[in-house]
C-alpha cells in the first residue's frame, strides 16, 4: 500500500510564484510515479465604471487566448525539466472553486500551487 498520491494537480497562473510549485510537483510526480495534471484558471471580471469613466479591460476572448498560451507555456516548461503531463486543462471562473472542481474530477490526491505575497 502506497501513501503517495496517484494523481497530482498542479494549479498554475504563470507567475514567478508558480516556478517553485512546478518544480516541486514534477519532482514529487517523478519520485512517486504519480500522474501530473495541470490546471490554469482565469476569471473574467466585467468592465465597471470608476468615477464615471469606464475602465478599459481586455475582452473575454483576449483573456482566454492569453490563458491558453500560459497553460501551453507551463506544459512546455514542465517537459523541459523532465516532467510528463498527463492532462492540462484551462478553466474559467473562481480560481479556488475551479481548482477544487478539477481536483475532484481527476481524484487528485494532492494539489500543488505557488503562494502569493499578500
Amino acid at each position: 500500500m502506497s501513501y503517495f498520491p496517484t494523481r497530482i494537480l498542479l494549479a498554475t497562473d504563470g507567475s514567478e510564484d508558480t516556478l517553485a510549485a512546478t518544480r516541486a510537483a514534477v519532482d514529487l510526480a517523478g519520485r512517486t510515479g504519480s500522474e501530473l495534471h495541470v490546471v490554469h484558471v482565469f476569471e473574467f471580471i466585467p468592465v465597471r465604471e470608476y468615477a464615471g469613466v469606464a475602465l478599459r479591460m481586455r475582452s473575454p476572448m483576449e483573456l482566454e487566448e492569453e490563458a491558453q498560451r500560459t497553460l501551453e507555456q507551463e506544459v512546455e516548461d514542465i517537459e523541459e525539466i523532465g516532467g510528463v503531463v498527463a492532462d492540462a486543462r484551462m478553466r474559467l471562473g473562481s480560481p479556488a472553486g475551479q481548482i477544487l472542481s478539477a481536483a475532484r474530477e481527476i481524484e487528485a490526491g494532492l494539489i500543488v500551487m505557488g503562494r502569493r505575497n499578500l
